[in-house]
């Protein structure tokens, strides 16, 4: 059962997942439905963890939800300025304010992030979740990805063209091209 398919109609929810830990945020009726949403996110095969700020109160407006959204966007291109920062290794959600902060990253990272995001206008808390790895695990991983997208380049060129998302090989044959994110 998936939260789309229960009776959370009048609620707010947002899901937003990295690497299997999903943040459930935005409103709900009930202290029983958040836990409720807890449950149905649990039980999906590939959550790890589930971290449930829901808020049991009365939806927000369109226009916080517009505001935390131009804010998010603030908080991403403030961290696409800071050259110590990998915006691809995180994500952030800003929900009436409070801006959640998932990824993957080290503790140096953590606290650059949490301190960038916490002087952007419009972000009144800044909650951390991130999973904490060493600067080996991070140059472990950076190098993975590397690899792993030379592998997927040379594929795509030795002997195909790309053009409006299909490949056409040197025989002719046409693909449709789609690229999905690697769980490592």
């Amino acid at each position: 059962m998936h939260l789309s398919q229960t009776n959370f109609a009048s609620s707010h929810i947002t899901t937003t997942s990295y690497e299997g830990n999903v943040l459930l945020s935005g409103e709900i009726d009930s202290e029983a439905s958040k836990q409720k949403a807890t449950e149905i996110v649990k039980s999906i095969n590939e959550v790890n963890k589930v971290y449930n700020e829901l808020a049991v109160q009365a939806n927000s407006s369109l226009t916080t939800r517009m505001n935390d959204s131009i804010t998010a966007s603030k908080v991403r291109a403030a961290l696409l300025d800071n050259k110590q920062v990998t915006l691809t290794s995180i994500k952030v959600v800003v929900d009436r304010g409070i801006c959640y902060l998932l990824g993957t990253v080290t503790q140096t990272e953590a606290e650059i992030i949490s301190k960038i995001a916490s002087r952007v206008p419009g972000v009144v808390q800044v909650v951390r979740l991130f999973t904490i790895i060493t600067p080996e695990e991070l140059e472990k991983r950076q190098l993975i990805d590397s690899k792993l997208q030379q592998n997927e380049a040379a594929e795509v060129t030795e002997g195909t063209t790309e053009e409006n998302g299909k490949l056409t090989s040197e025989e002719g044959a046409t693909e449709e091209v789609s690229v999905s994110p690697v769980k490592l």
